[in-house]
């Protein structure tokens, strides 16, 4: 694979996984395997793992980043998506993946966290042990919620036996959850609010169930609601859900060792075929652009111009008109036709000095809007999208040259480390729900062990627990 320019398919990659499981780190037990792969794969400069074990030296969090993912997030760090992944090991630890969003539009792993448990200490280690690789703090953090994740959820919550609603009630609650969760504006999500009562028609079930979504989700729909969550940079992604990929190559029956040295393959040949697709040589042109857009093809990826293209045509089109005035050292934008329609904004304003606008495409994707564009145009500047007004995170020169960052010698310690999992800051009474969930949860991991177990084995262990 490190010879061809060819892009290997998911059946090569299993097929090259197996193969390694095979040949790599025959030692006797899974512990002494898992510590020579990490070791390994720390010997590579830049690349870091660390392993956490509680006090009774059971490892609740392994941590996975290489070199290119940590350059990857220094040049992309806007928007970090999160989520965990089940069953991909006979152990029963989640995969806690960080993803970012690159220029390219598609997202990528800038860390991987095996974890023994869900609990809030465990995750907390994966989180610290991120942000002291990478010397950030997350102070004023917006937290997004994975849209696939809401819808789904809110849906089968619409299904539970308390509200009683009949068939067709179920089904028209659940797409009305799907246009709620993705309204573009303030008016066409109370529409849809209003519609969820006229669905629902009795007075006892839209209370019964506004009850619950008011306490659950209106309070927070900064975190899920298309509308409200317009002025923050998420460069249009509204999920996570691409993490299922990497399933392909794990299981719930794979071994521990067997899951990490996956996930290490996995990410080195996503790495390969990312460099490989923005180092390609030569000068793009489509004959349906025109020069300023060319231009710009070979100045940003191709995913920036496409979502640029669609801003450039409203604004270069001949009927397109603004009527703009200037407010101090700002330019309102007023778009003279659908001015009447209550469900679109019409006026933005925006920053001539560093070409910035109020509207939701330029706050949520760093990129020229129509309403910059035009204003070039009206006020007679040379080229309406030139690379000065382009956020560098876009531009070709700069995220071509991620093979190039070398890190400072002291960044890091070691490249490898055990550490011991710190004890509770506080040794505060838990309350019942935090105990019930606790031994909820490691019911859970005995029933997934026990499922796999022959008849006399699993007897013998139902008889051990009761």
């Amino acid at each position: 694979m490190e010879n061809t320019n060819v892009e290997p398919t998911m059946k090569d990659i299993h097929n090259l996984v197996e193969r390694l499981k095979k040949e790599s780190y025959t030692f006797p037990t899974v512990e002494e395997r898992i510590r020579a792969i990490l070791e390994d794969f720390a010997s590579q400069k830049g690349n870091l793992t660390r392993v956490y074990a509680n006090a009774e030296n059971i490892v609740e969090c392994i941590s996975i980043q290489s070199a290119h993912m940590r350059s990857m997030f220094e040049h992309f760090p806007e928007i970090l998506l999160i989520d965990a992944t089940h069953d991909t090991n006979a152990s029963n630890y989640k995969l806690f993946s960080f993803m970012i969003h690159d220029a390219l539009g598609k997202g990528q792993h800038v860390q991987h966290c095996l974890i023994e448990n869900e609990r809030k200490e465990t995750l907390r280690l994966a989180c610290k042990q991120f942000k002291e690789v990478l010397k950030e703090e997350f102070p004023g953090v917006r937290i997004l919620l994975c849209h696939f994740h809401v819808v789904k959820y809110l849906q089968e919550e619409t299904a539970k036996e308390k509200y009683n609603l009949d068939a067709w009630t179920k089904k028209e609650m659940k797409r009305l959850v799907q246009l709620l969760v993705g309204a573009p504006t303030e008016v066409i999500y109370d529409n849809v609010i209003a519609s969820m009562k006229v669905v629902l028609r009795a007075d006892t079930k839209v209370k019964l169930w506004f009850d619950y979504f008011d306490e659950n989700w209106t309070t927070c729909k900064e975190m899920w609601s298309s509308v409200y969550r317009g002025n923050v940079p998420h460069m249009g992604n509204q999920t996570n859900n691409s993490f299922q990929k990497l399933k392909c190559l794990v299981n719930r029956s794979s071994t521990l060792d067997d899951c990490v040295v996956s996930i290490l393959f996995w990410q080195t040949v996503n790495e390969k075929m990312w460099s490989r697709s923005v180092k390609r040589v030569g000068v793009y042109v489509n004959v349906e652009y025109d020069d300023e857009m060319n231009q710009l093809l070979n100045t940003v990826s191709r995913h920036a111009v496409e979502l640029i293209k669609q801003q450039y045509d409203f604004a270069v089109n001949s009927t397109t008109e603004y009527r703009y005035y200037p407010v101090g050292s700002y330019v309102m934008m007023h778009y003279t036709e659908g001015g009447d329609d209550a469900d679109l904004p019409d006026e933005y304003m925006l920053n001539p000095e560093a070409w910035t606008c109020s509207c939701m495409f330029r706050v949520t994707r760093l990129l020229p809007c129509r309403h910059i564009i035009y204003y070039r145009k009206v006020t007679g500047c040379s080229t309406l999208v030139p690379e000065e007004i382009i956020h560098r995170r876009w531009l070709l020169k700069n995220y071509r040259k991620l093979g190039q960052v070398n890190f400072a010698e002291n960044t890091v310690v070691e490249a490898y480390e055990d550490r011991a999992v710190p004890l509770p800051l506080t040794t505060r009474t838990k309350t019942q729900n935090e105990k019930f969930k606790e031994l909820f949860s490691i019911g859970r991991q005995v029933a997934d062990v026990g499922a796999y177990r022959g008849t006399k084995a699993h007897t013998a262990l139902s008889a051990s627990l009761k």
